[in-house]
């Protein structure tokens, strides 16, 4: 099954950002599992230290932003199970500056963020190959 890409009139413009960088890698099935071995290959090696680096105060670390995918993965795998079984539902929306105000990752070690990213995408991927 290959996706057509959405028209402009099908997403909000703030997603315009998300939508032309995934149309651009062509098949958006596909590429969404190899994403998350591109994501282990770039971060699986990286110490703790390494992930928990901020250049600044107002700055994420490596360990938030993969912390902040977890949580979009696990909003987003939501709303895909919506959509596929025709709920009509009203989707609810998230507030990110309140999911990243203490990120759940915090107090975790930063495989274990990588490892639970692992899964939620394989969850989430797995009912396109169906």
């Amino acid at each position: 099954m290959k996706l057509t890409p959405p028209t402009p009139e099908e997403y909000a413009p703030y997603y315009g950002a998300y939508v032309g960088p995934a149309t651009a890698r062509g098949d958006v099935l596909a590429a969404l599992p190899k994403q998350i071995d591109e994501l282990n290959a770039a971060l699986g090696k990286l110490t703790d230290e390494q992930a928990r680096f901020k250049f600044g105060p107002a700055e994420w670390s490596i360990k938030e932003v993969v912390g902040h995918m977890n949580d979009v993965e696990r909003i987003f795998s939501y709303r895909l199970l919506c959509i596929s079984r025709n709920d009509k539902t009203p989707l609810p929306g998230f507030e990110q500056t309140i999911m990243c105000v203490k990120p759940a990752s915090t107090n975790i070690r930063s495989v274990s963020c990588l490892q639970s990213l692992n899964t939620c995408a394989a969850q989430t991927f797995s009912p396109s190959k169906t």
